[in-house]
């Protein structure tokens, strides 16, 4: 005969079964735990009862007899008991996979670690103590001064570095490194602008065509530049600027668009001259 499983009247519908099934289950889980609590409370509870009862009983034997073979076993076993309880404590405790029921997260912050390097004496010391007590002491020798003083020696000034430009005389200032770049008088570099004429206000032309454009914050214009590797390392003018010319950036001048190419982006000591009033 099949089995009907019978519910209250009250609930009807399949939603209101299933959340009265779930509340059943929830209290039989709250009950399972209560009462596993109370089952463990009672065997600790009779564990120490029993424990104590019998230490007292080994205790109050005032004539110190040895236990016959019937106590050593109670003794032992009751031991035993004792350890694998506790073990199993332990384990029950520090397992992660239990429900949050009977789970305790007992988690330990691990403090900084500190390598501790043993302290070893340098023996630089002990060698200049023994060539201290080498040494002859000269506390009580005399000493006699030279008949004659040297005279200090003067030291001269370097030379400042001076170029020349356009019959105007520069003068060392630093050495920057920079990024160095190339243009050439071409649409493809100058581009919306013609590139017949510097941002000056001069020609491509002065100086031979030999120019550069800097950055004014950093290399200010009609000042002098030697780059390495261009025009002979001879100082040119800063005539030109440009809108990709930031920092410690400069774009040499070259006659076509092919060396400008060739050229690429080096990395170079260069040399700034300032005008000298």
């Amino acid at each position: 005969m099949r089995r009907v499983l019978s519910y209250p009247a009250s609930i009807k519908g399949f939603s209101q079964t299933f959340r009265w099934l779930c509340w059943n289950r929830f209290d039989y889980d709250l009950a399972l735990a209560s009462r596993t609590t109370r089952m463990a409370r009672l065997v600790l509870s009779r564990w120490r009862a029993h424990a104590g009862r019998l230490v007292m009983r080994l205790f109050e034997r005032r004539d110190r007899r040895r236990l016959n073979e019937a106590q050593t076993w109670e003794l032992a076993l009751f031991v035993a008991m004792f350890t694998v309880g506790a073990l199993l404590l332990a384990v029950v405790l520090r397992h992660e996979k239990l429900p949050r029921l009977f789970a305790f997260a007992f988690t330990t912050v691990p403090g900084p670690t500190v390598d501790v390097v043993p302290h070893e004496e340098p023996a630089v010391a002990s060698e200049m103590e023994e060539d201290e007590a080498d040494a002859p002491s000269v506390a009580n020798e005399k000493v006699t001064p030279a008949k004659g003083t040297e005279k200090p020696k003067v030291v001269a000034k370097p030379a400042r570095e001076i170029r020349y430009y356009n019959g105007k005389k520069y003068e060392y200032v630093r050495t920057l490194r920079m990024r160095v770049t190339a243009y050439a008088p071409d649409y493809r570099c100058t581009k919306p602008y013609p590139g017949t004429h510097t941002a000056s206000g001069l020609s491509v032309k002065t100086n031979g065509g030999r120019l550069v454009a800097t950055d004014p914050h950093v290399v200010p214009t009609h000042w002098l530049v030697a780059v390495p590797g261009y025009a002979g390392g001879q100082a040119v003018p800063a005539l030109d600027t440009g809108g990709r010319i930031k920092g410690h950036s400069v774009d040499v001048l070259l006659p076509t668009f092919d060396q400008a190419q060739d050229w690429g982006a080096q990395l170079l000591e260069v040399k700034v001259y300032r005008p000298v009033k």
